[in-house]
């Protein structure tokens, strides 16, 4: 059980997901801009935001988990 775990695929889409949140907001802000739709603007904003934090949680608790992980494995060879 040497095998020290990354999360890269949920870093990554976290990522991914971030990215997709500044588009909102961008295409929101725009929408509001433009008096298109201030609702369908602000709705838009609002989700990018909440999709950019809950990517952020996801990076912080997957780097947490590889940090941890890193941590246990020298404190492993240290006891040896």
């Amino acid at each position: 059980m040497n095998e020290v775990k990354n999360y890269k695929t949920a870093i990554n889409l976290a990522k991914f997901l971030s990215f997709i949140g500044w588009a909102m907001i961008v295409i929101g802000i725009l929408l509001m801009i433009s008096m298109i739709g201030l609702s369908y603007g602000i709705t838009n904003v609002m989700g990018g935001l909440a999709l950019i934090m809950g990517s952020q949680i996801t990076r912080a608790t997957a780097e947490n988990a590889n940090t941890t992980a890193q941590i246990l494995e020298i404190l492993k060879k240290e006891t040896k």
